[in-house]
């Protein structure tokens, strides 16, 4: 993943001064990335097909990953 845009939390706006950020959005297509923060995602409608390096895992509504 040496190509992949790193994400960072200043870009995701919101931010306490605690390092922490809340949102709610929508995904589709997104493209492979890294992050300079750990990310906790809930799943609050639907599902994902979430891919980390060769492994893909179905997330469905009510999952936290």
């Amino acid at each position: 993943m040496s190509d992949a845009e790193a994400l960072k939390l200043k870009d995701f706006g919101n931010d306490d001064g605690l390092g922490i950020t809340v949102f709610e959005t929508t995904h589709s297509g997104v493209k492979p990335h890294t992050h300079t923060f750990y990310e906790l995602v809930y799943i609050s409608g639907g599902f994902c097909l979430h891919e980390t390096g060769s492994r893909t895992a179905l997330l469905l509504e009510g999952d936290f990953f």
